[in-house]
């Protein structure tokens, strides 16, 4: 996990990748230990957006957006 931000009473966790990689280990371990202060985790990779029920994928370019809400 490299950022954590707030919104709305809740921790969204952020993690970044270099690849198109799908593993994501330590972003779903802290999302499970801190279940009830976290909100959807964001991950941003060379994807396109997607989610896979539990976390949000976008492209790297997407995160400014992401901060401004």
């Amino acid at each position: 996990m490299d950022f954590l931000i707030g919104r709305e009473q809740k921790v969204v966790p952020i993690e970044i990748k270099s690849s198109a990689t799908t593993s994501h280990k330590s972003i779903d371990v802290f999302c499970k230990k801190y279940s009830k202060i976290t909100s959807r985790p964001y991950i941003f990779s060379q994807k396109d957006v997607s989610n896979d029920g539990q976390t949000i994928f976008m492209p790297i370019y997407m995160l400014p957006f992401l901060l401004e809400e």
